[in-house]
């Protein structure tokens, strides 16, 4: 075991050449195959098996010989290294790993090497949750960050410090990608769409789970929960807020973050409040007709009843845009954008009017 007690930067050291004999076999492109992700899923596996049972060889070597300042030099460069390399060629789509399926293979390490040593589980998570919060501002990364604290978050037991940790990741994603949001719709000029795929990520990996209100009650802040405490309260109160005094500036920016929004947000009030503003904005709007790309994914889910039943126009609401549109309808073409929008809009509101469907 000596020969591994050497620094393993160098790439002519056995621990570097095992790694990258571990690797090759990707740049090799041995694992494309009609298998490819359940061996990707075996390949990760080994490799995070391999990692764990190095480090115990080294540790469990150290304590008998003493030399523990050169060990834990050698397992926290194989740990963070190793991490490191693993996120990137995860995100990156080069390890084609179904994402829940990474995490949890991540997750389980993470319980391994906190067993052997928790100073080599903080280096582990360090570099994982590093990992993460660079991915955040990635938007072709939204799913595999979002699938990564779900998992984590899941998988830890309440009161454990990896518990702990994962709320807080957690949170401090959640405040940042909503901070981001913020800054994008304060402006009227375009933005980046990286925090809006993320929030809507953590929206449908978590559901109603992010907006607790139930637990929100009932917690009461102490050192000890500050993670918890300020992830049940602080996030739903903010994106109540944000959404509801930015809601047709966001049915242009991301349609499919305001529908998963009314589809999880289980709370009538804060969904009213968010639903009427769209309402309204649209009604009161100067620019013409609405997108009527931008409304379709929500017009689909309310005549499929999926949204709430509670979100119904007031009477009188929709009265002077369905009426101005209706107008243009009769007065163009048959089958133009206008009668197909004011039937869409009639129809999901519950209120069909015979009229609309009798247009030539």
């Amino acid at each position: 075991m000596q020969i591994l007690m050497s620094s393993p930067s160098d790439s002519s050291h056995p621990l570097s050449q095992l790694f990258i004999s571990f690797w090759a076999a990707l740049d090799a492109r041995a694992l494309t195959s009609l298998h490819r992700v359940a061996a990707s899923a075996a390949f990760l596996s080994s490799l995070l098996e391999c990692i764990v049972f190095l480090v115990k060889r080294l540790w469990n070597n150290s304590a008998q010989t003493g030399d523990v300042s050169l060990a834990g030099n050698v397992m926290e460069t194989i740990i963070r290294e190793q991490f490191s390399l693993i996120w990137e060629q995860v995100s990156s789509k080069q390890l084609k790993v179904e994402e829940r399926a990474a995490a949890r293979l991540l997750a389980q390490t993470l319980e391994s090497l906190f067993a052997t040593d928790q100073a080599l589980y903080e280096v582990s998570w360090d570099t994982l949750a590093m990992s993460i919060n660079s991915s955040t501002m990635k938007e072709d990364h939204a799913h595999l960050v979002s699938a990564a604290l779900k998992i984590l978050y899941d998988r830890f037991k309440a009161g454990t410090l990896l518990k702990d940790r994962a709320e807080f990741l957690l949170k401090e994603v959640l405040v940042a990608g909503l901070d981001r949001c913020e800054q994008v719709l304060a402006t009227q000029q375009e933005g980046e769409t990286a925090s809006f795929a993320l929030l809507l990520g953590l929206l449908d990996q978590f559901r109603e789970g992010l907006f607790d209100d139930a637990a929100i009650s009932t917690v009461r802040f102490s050192p000890k929960n500050c993670s918890l405490f300020l992830l049940l309260t602080f996030f739903p109160q903010k994106l109540d807020t944000l959404l509801s005094q930015n809601a047709s500036r966001l049915l242009k920016l991301s349609p499919p973050l305001l529908l998963s929004y009314l589809l999880h947000r289980k709370n009538e009030p804060s969904s009213l409040a968010v639903w009427h503003s769209l309402l309204s904005s649209i009604a009161a709007g100067t620019d013409g007709l609405p997108d009527q790309r931008s409304i379709t994914s929500l017009l689909a889910a309310a005549q499929k009843g999926q949204l709430p039943k509670y979100l119904r126009p007031h009477i009188g609401e929709l009265d002077s845009l369905v009426g101005g549109i209706l107008e243009k309808a009769l007065a163009g073409p048959a089958g133009s954008e206008e009668a197909l929008l004011v039937r869409q809009i009639l129809v999901a509101s519950g209120t069909p009017n015979p009229i609309i469907f009798a247009l030539p």
